[in-house]
């Protein structure tokens, strides 16, 4: 069963993956800044507001204490999707520096390669030489 996986993962190329991953970094910071326009404007103070404690202000209607528990929910979700925005920078940036250290690993294991390549090639000449030498 995991062979299908080491398939798949061996067909990531993963040298584009990291030569692409600061970018994705940036992107990703771009996507989930606030922009400046997008805040809720508060209302002026007396507008559309109730009291506070879930009754409405004198002259104001049910339709006041519905804005007013909208906008208590408007806050919320904005807290909420802030939390949101740093958990998704925290993740993309988790994995630039996940990337980072494939690729390193990656190099390190073609050097070892290579290190294994010259061992074995100098344990053959060193057998060669031992069986024509007896």
């Amino acid at each position: 069963m995991a062979l299908p996986w080491l398939a798949l993962i061996k067909a990531v190329p993963w040298t584009e993956v990291v030569a692409h991953a600061p970018a994705v970094l940036t992107a990703a910071k771009k996507l989930w800044q606030p922009k400046p326009g997008e805040r809720p404007q508060p209302l002026p103070d007396g507008e559309g507001r109730g009291t506070g404690d879930g009754t409405a202000a004198p002259g104001q209607g049910a339709s006041a204490l519905r804005v007013a528990a909208l906008e208590s929910q408007v806050a919320e979700l904005t807290g909420q999707l802030a939390t949101t925005n740093q958990l998704v920078q925290d993740m993309a940036e988790q994995q630039a520096r996940m990337l980072v250290q494939v690729e390193a690993q990656r190099q390190t294991l073609s050097r070892l390669r290579w290190v294994a390549v010259v061992a074995l090639v100098l344990a053959a000449v060193a057998v060669v030489r031992v069986f024509s030498a007896a």
